[in-house]
C-alpha cells in the first residue's frame, strides 16, 4: 500500500499556507516515500484569507471530502481548481498509484466555518420556514447509523462513498438486520422532525450523513464505537 496519511494542524491566520505534494520541499510532502508517481510534484496549496482554501497547482485533480460527499478539484485550466472550505472537518483525498493519500484538515473549534444551510425552496417558505432543532441518537441508533457509514468516516485506503447494506451493517455490530433498519428508520424520523432532509430518492442517505455529521451529531471517531460491542 502507498496510502500515507498527514494531520495539518489549520488556525485561522491571515496569509498563511500550506502546499503538498510529490516533493520533500514541501510542508506537507506525500507520496514521497516510498515515491507514488501518481502524485504530482506540486499537487496543491492551501491558503487563509478570511476562510480557507485549497487551490490545485498540479496535473492530476484531487478531491475535497466534506460531510455527506466529496468536491473534485480540478488542475488549472480544466475546472475549479480553488474550492472554499466549509467544514471544520473536511479532508482531501490524494487519488495514488494503489491507494488514496490523505490530508487531515484539524480545524479548531472557534476557527470552523460556520455551516452554510441551503435557503428552503419555495413551497416551505410560504408555509413558514420551519427552525432546525438538534437531534439526540441513542447508542444503539449511532451504531447502527455508524456501522451503515463505516467505509465513508474511515480515511484511506478503507474510506468508500458508499454506504454500506443493512445486511453487512448489521453483520459488522452482530445484530439482526431488522435492527439496523430500525434504528434508521428512528433517525430518520428524528431528523425529519428537527426539520433536516426529507427521504426523497436515492441520494437521501447521502443528504442524511451530511446533514448528522454537519452537526456533530456523527463524527468520524465515532468508527471506534464499532469495536467496542
Amino acid at each position: 500500500m502507498l496510502a500515507s496519511t498527514l494531520t495539518l494542524s489549520l488556525p485561522l491566520t491571515p496569509g498563511q499556507s500550506a502546499s503538498f505534494g510529490r516533493r520533500h520541499e514541501h510542508q506537507l510532502p506525500i507520496g514521497v516515500d516510498p515515491v507514488d508517481p501518481w502524485v504530482s510534484r506540486d499537487a496543491g496549496r492551501l491558503h487563509s484569507e478570511g476562510r480557507w482554501f485549497v487551490e490545485n497547482t498540479g496535473s492530476r485533480a484531487f478531491f475535497l471530502v466534506e460531510p455527506g460527499g466529496e468536491v473534485e478539484v480540478f488542475p488549472p485550466g480544466r475546472g475549479r481548481s480553488v474550492v472554499s472550505i466549509d467544514h471544520g472537518d473536511s479532508w482531501i483525498r490524494v487519488p495514488g498509484t494503489t491507494s488514496d493519500h490523505a490530508i487531515v484538515l484539524d480545524v479548531p473549534p472557534d476557527e470552523r466555518p460556520l455551516v452554510v444551510l441551503p435557503p428552503p425552496d419555495e413551497a416551505s417558505a410560504s408555509a413558514g420556514t420551519m427552525v432546525e432543532g438538534a437531534v439526540s441518537l441513542t447508542a444503539n441508533e449511532l451504531r447502527s447509523v455508524v456501522a451503515v457509514y463505516e467505509q465513508f468516516l474511515l480515511l484511506p485506503p478503507h474510506y468508500r462513498r458508499e454506504p454500506k447494506s443493512f445486511r453487512a451493517a448489521a453483520h459488522r455490530i452482530g445484530v439482526e438486520e431488522g435492527k439496523v433498519k430500525a434504528d434508521l428508520r428512528r433517525v430518520q424520523q428524528k431528523v425529519q422532525g428537527a426539520g433536516g432532509p426529507a427521504d426523497g430518492g436515492p441520494r437521501y442517505r447521502d443528504a442524511l450523513i451530511s446533514w448528522l455529521m454537519a452537526r456533530t451529531v456523527v463524527r468520524r471517531q465515532d468508527v471506534a464505537l464499532l469495536d467496542h460491542r
